[in-house]
């Protein structure tokens, strides 16, 4: 069964996707959901706080490093 996270794990998601030193899978490892999950909370679709601006970290495109070619 998928894990639910508190109100105040989401609080601790948002302030390490600020920080930007860990990847979403990392996150995603250390409270129990998926990356997809610490993906919706980074862009306001699981949870969303007024006067915040999304994404709050930005978005990267998978093939960003082999654009160039």
């Amino acid at each position: 069964m998928p894990r639910k996270l508190t109100t105040d794990q989401i609080y601790e998601v948002i302030v390490e996707l600020y920080a930007e030193e860990r990847s979403l899978r990392e996150i995603s490892e250390e409270f129990g959901v998926s990356r997809r999950t610490i993906h919706n909370i980074n862009v306001g679709e699981l949870f969303r706080i007024s006067n915040y601006t999304y994404p709050i970290r930005p978005i990267r495109e998978r093939n960003e490093s082999t654009s160039d070619r």
